[in-house]
């Protein structure tokens, strides 16, 4: 490593400099990851730079990076050729660039003002993420795993005091697994787009064992809190979302006692004009509600009907019957902590179904 400078003693001090990196072992640094891992690799590069000291923010910068690499563990980065960059007239250009990791990278090219005097600018973000990859950076909860491949591409456009942007999000033969659930979530497609203040959820569909899982929806971003660090292009109006469950097995998560089984299927729609339950109103269907627990059967009559608004879930039809039970449920429940509870419920049980795991009880 090394550098030059020259700088003139009379105002308004011009300079010009020089500062060259020569693969550096950046081990030696003792840099760490979040997790205590050490970073190693090493850094080829050349920063050259003019112009005054009483206008810095004027000058000029070029950055040549010859050869980037970095490794923390099992986990390697490079630079995918030389990476190019440069500051002038308040903003960062840089070079289409490319930064590979295994089967994940990350290319971005464009300009990026950095004052609010500076000219608008746009900045390119490409990222594809291999997501079984990317748990050797622990994005995840411990015990959480994940598999498929993300792919982002996203377009920063206009000046800190006034953002904009669009981009697209996809995801492919995904996988995803929690913690004491046995069977994972797969075939997870999704399809999303940030576009006029907006994300905009297109296509959400997983599988669950045998049953499946579409999710649509639209989150204005007019809903979130107004003192982001970052300023945003923000859509008025109501978040809103589509879900459509069908044919789940609720016995797939090995969580019910032995012997229930059961058949789920749940549609539901509703919207949000804020980012509180209070502010939540949605209309909930159940084609399929079944169980059969041993011997014994218990499922709806007809189709279930719930409705949730300012809090409260309202249960508009809900009749059970099966073995020797008839049970009709009206009523509504609070959804926060400490809400109300006003349901009745009306008919006959069979009071084997409370002990049928229990035979000594009978």
């Amino acid at each position: 490593a090394g550098a030059d400078a020259r700088i003139t003693a009379a105002a308004p001090y011009p300079f010009d400099a020089k500062l060259r990196i020569g693969n550096t072992d950046l081990e030696k640094l003792g840099f760490k990851t979040p997790n205590g891992r050490p970073l190693a690799g090493a850094l080829d590069a050349e920063v050259t730079g003019s112009g005054n000291l009483f206008r810095i923010a004027q000058s000029r910068f070029d950055a040549r990076i010859r050869d980037f690499r970095l490794r923390a563990g099992s986990l390697q980065l490079h630079a995918q050729g030389p990476v190019l960059a440069g500051y002038r007239d308040r903003s960062i250009e840089i070079a289409p660039a490319t930064l590979v990791s295994g089967n994940s990278s990350l290319a971005v090219s464009g300009r990026a003002p950095l004052g609010k005097d500076a000219p608008p600018g746009s900045l390119n973000l490409e990222l594809r993420l291999d997501l079984a990859q990317a748990a050797g950076f622990e994005l995840l909860p411990e015990g959480y795993t994940a598999e498929g491949m993300a792919h982002l591409d996203l377009t920063l456009t206009g000046t800190p005091s006034k953002p904009g942007g669009a981009g697209t999000f996809s995801l492919d033969r995904g996988t995803f697994r929690i913690p004491g659930i046995a069977v994972p979530l797969t075939d997870i497609s999704v399809r999303a787009t940030v576009e006029e203040g907006a994300a905009v959820v297109r296509k959400g569909d997983a599988s669950w064992g045998e049953g499946r899982i579409a999710l649509t929806g639209e989150f204005p971003f007019g809903l979130l809190p107004e003192n982001l660090p970052v300023q945003i292009p923000r859509k008025a109006g109501p978040a809103v979302f589509s879900l459509d469950v069908r044919g789940l097995r609720p016995e797939a998560a090995e969580k019910l006692p032995p012997g229930i089984t059961g058949l789920i299927s749940v549609r539901a729609e509703g919207s949000a004009t804020a980012t509180d339950l209070r502010a939540l109103t949605a209309r909930i269907e159940f084609p399929d509600l079944q169980f059969r627990m041993n011997e014994f059967s218990l499922g709806q009559t007809q189709p279930s009907r719930l409705s949730v608004r300012d809090g409260i879930l309202s249960v508009e039809r809900l009749t059970l019957s099966g073995t020797e039970t008839n049970l009709d449920v009206r009523g509504s429940a609070g959804i926060l902590p400490d809400g109300p509870l006003d349901v009745r419920v009306a008919g006959s049980l069979n009071a084997a179904l409370l002990t049928f795991n229990n035979p000594d009880l009978r």
